[in-house]
């Protein structure tokens, strides 16, 4: 079974989100990638070769929520 990461995000810059995807595209173990949005998803990442989730709104609560839906998505 291939590994999957799970990146939440809420109000990140792409600059830093772009950090992120290239960070898990580099590691030595080829893994799956999937990208949460927790209410304000970021257009642009639905061109790329990742798993894009959009939650309608922000959940307020650090991550949990997309992260938990992530997780779930996975299984």
């Amino acid at each position: 079974m291939k590994s999957i990461v799970i990146t939440a995000y809420h109000k990140e810059s792409p600059a830093v989100l772009e950090h992120c995807i290239r960070s898990v595209q580099t590691q030595t173990e080829a893994v799956d990638h999937m990208l949460v949005a927790d209410g304000h998803p970021q257009d642009w990442i639905d061109d790329l070769p990742v798993r894009h989730i959009r939650l309608d709104r922000s959940h307020g609560d650090y991550g949990n929520t997309p992260r938990v839906v992530g997780a779930i998505m996975a299984i």
